[in-house]
């Protein structure tokens, strides 16, 4: 692998980092002034629907690479499921 390609992929990681970052402050923020209620989740769980269907169309417009698309995704799917647990332990 040339040092080209390393470089790519530092840079491809860290566009895929700068483009979803914002999305988790604000909502992790959001939570975190409120308590975590019922609504900021469901907002929440929403907001991160949206980012993986932005990705979606990302990956199939070229936009981003399938291994940003993968990190990026697992990222936000793991704070989506965490999501998931705080909403389930509200509704009992």
């Amino acid at each position: 692998m040339g040092i080209e390609n390393i470089i790519m992929i530092i840079f491809s990681l860290l566009c895929g980092y700068l483009l979803v970052i914002p999305h988790l402050s604000s909502a992790k923020e959001v939570q975190a002034s409120t308590g975590g209620t019922l609504q900021t989740l469901t907002d929440e769980k929403e907001r991160f629907l949206q980012i993986l269907r932005d990705l979606e169309l990302d990956l199939k417009t070229n936009k981003i690479s399938e291994d940003e698309h993968l990190q990026v995704s697992n990222s936000i799917k793991a704070e989506l499921a965490n999501t998931m647990k705080e909403l389930d332990k509200l509704n009992g």
